[in-house]
């Protein structure tokens, strides 16, 4: 029940991700102040990345375009130029096409949400990426997209779904998170108490103390880590009762390595 590979892949596109937006990690709170996306930083972050041979920066907004007003083919063309880049294995191609996405709300949310919608099979970098530019876009309107993406379970896409909401700083992102660790699904449940991990909070921090007493044990060993990941030290309380009644010596173990932090 060590680290999963699925887990560190998603981990690790999230800090490329971050990167490519000019972003950096997710700060340990539970509400945000603005889900508007931070532009400046952005087109920072794209100008940063203009060695890519997708040259997004030539293809500014037209004006302040909104989800119902027209497209111009200007906008259209370098929104499907974006979009197509998405499935793309390297980072000088996927990197900038993600940040304009991520600036660039107003044009790409709605197709950001159908391409997650859709779904895909497993290491789907396509649904992947547009996965987590929703999360880092931040719209309230898209939290049940992702919350329906995690639904669907498996545990490359769950992984995914579930760090989208993490870095999406609503109010309704974190309790679509806490709602999923009641799933019967155990990809979807290890998921989100990952991503709670990530989240931070006090919600998130007494939820993961709570499913320290999940029937399944991946659920309680994944509960420990994202506890660890989140400081453990307030949780010792939590974490040193569990020990004492824990029956998996791997749990414990994880537990004990919590202990000593």
């Amino acid at each position: 029940m060590s680290s999963s590979p699925q887990r560190d892949f998603v981990l690790a596109g999230l800090a490329a991700l971050a990167c490519a937006c000019g972003r950096g990690p997710v700060p340990a709170r539970e509400a945000a102040p603005s889900t508007a996306p931070a532009t400046a930083t952005l087109d920072a972050g794209l100008r940063d990345a203009a060695s890519s041979t997708l040259d997004l920066a030539d293809a500014p907004m037209t004006g302040a375009t909104t989800d119902a007003s027209p497209r111009s083919a200007q906008d259209q063309t370098a929104l499907g130029d974006a979009l197509a880049r998405l499935s793309d294995e390297h980072r000088e191609g996927w990197g900038p096409a993600v940040a304009w996405l991520v600036a660039h709300p107003a044009l790409s949310r709605q197709a950001l949400a159908e391409i997650v919608d859709a779904g895909g099979t497993a290491w789907d970098l396509e649904v992947d990426r547009a996965a987590l530019a929703l999360g880092e876009i931040g719209a309230v309107e898209d939290v049940a997209t992702l919350a329906r993406a995690l639904a669907r379970g498996g545990d490359v896409g769950a992984s995914t779904f579930a760090q989208a909401l993490a870095h999406h700083h609503s109010e309704e992102a974190l309790a679509a998170l806490v709602a999923a660790t009641a799933s019967p699904n155990i990809d979807v449940v290890q998921a989100a108490v990952t991503g709670l991990g990530t989240r931070g909070g006090a919600t998130a921090r007494s939820t993961l103390e709570a499913l320290l007493d999940h029937a399944d044990k991946r659920v309680r060993y994944s509960t420990v880590i994202a506890l660890i990941d989140l400081g453990a030290r307030p949780s010792r309380a939590a974490l040193a009762r569990r020990k004492a009644i824990e029956t998996d010596a791997e749990v414990r173990g994880a537990i004990r390595k919590a202990l000593r932090r």
